[in-house]
């Protein structure tokens, strides 16, 4: 269970509204607008389902970019 990190960005991207944010591996995700707890919980949502293990909050409180919380979730 796993996924590529270009498959993980697209899937994260899908949670904001619309589709109007772009991300990219090395977008910090929290200096969009958009960006709330609600989605934190869906991204970690997304790192449960598709990894199959949970992410601990502090974990993913400490990382900024798409690719920091992709390279976690593959180290869970």
């Amino acid at each position: 269970m796993s996924m590529t990190l270009e498959e993980f960005t697209a899937a994260l991207q899908e949670l904001f509204m619309e589709g109007q944010v772009r991300l990219e591996p090395g977008t910090r995700f929290r200096d969009n607008d958009e960006f709330d707890s609600l989605i934190g919980f869906s991204m970690l949502l997304v790192i449960k389902d598709n990894f199959g293990k949970s992410m601990p909050v502090p974990v993913f409180l400490s990382c900024n970019t798409v690719e920091e919380l992709y390279n976690q979730a593959l180290s869970l």
